[in-house]
Formats: C-alpha cells, structure tokens, sequence
C-alpha cells in the first residue's frame, strides 16, 4: 500500500445546456431538489451527471423528486465508466510525482415530464 498523499482531480465537464446538472456528494439534498424541479416545469426534462460517491446522492435526488412530483416525472438511468488521473506526491526529496489512471462509475439520469 502506497502512503504518499493523492491528490484527486476533478472531472472536467463543461456544461452542454442549463438544463444538465452535476451532483457532488457534498450537495444538500433539498435545495438541489428544489431547483430541479422548478427547472423541470420550465425546461420538461433535466439531466443529472454524477460519478463515484455522488451517484448514490443523485439517485437519492432523483427519488425524491419523483415522489414529491407524484407520477408526473419519470426517470431513465444509464451507468456508464469514466477515465480519471490521480497524482501521487513525492514524500522524500529524490521522489518523482507519479501519476495513475483510474476509471470511476458514473451515473447519468434524466428525469422528465411524463
């Protein structure tokens, strides 16, 4: 087990339309719920992305603006992997910073008007 620190980027994702949003794990759940659904009644769908430990918050999300909309959203829900790089940083003066590849799961859910 390598002890040196990882320093972890963040997936760079520009945003396509106002209506993608991207969950974070540290998000609060209401609030976020709250602005999807006021973007649905504007836009008829929206498309959630997430990866790694945010997906569980964007399927919770998902879920709860499902059940407070009673029937009238749907939600369709694709996994899929997404490729990302960690740096590890050196601790001992002669150490080189590595870097390593890792491929992470992602979520993707749109949610619409039915």
């Amino acid at each position: 087990m390598d002890s040196r620190p990882v320093v972890k980027l963040t997936l760079e994702h520009p945003k396509k339309t106002e209506t993608d949003i991207y969950i974070t794990k540290s998000m609060a759940l209401m609030p976020m719920v709250e602005e999807i659904i006021k973007k649905l009644h504007n836009h008829n769908e929206i498309t959630l992305h997430a990866t790694g430990a945010a997906n569980y918050k964007a399927l919770k999300i998902a879920t709860v603006v499902k059940s407070m909309q009673k029937g009238l959203v749907e939600a369709t829900v694709t996994t899929h992997t997404v490729s990302t790089t960690d740096f590890l940083i050196p601790t001992k003066i002669g150490e080189k910073k590595e870097q390593k590849s890792r491929n992470m799961n992602a979520v993707t859910i749109v949610l619409s008007i039915k």
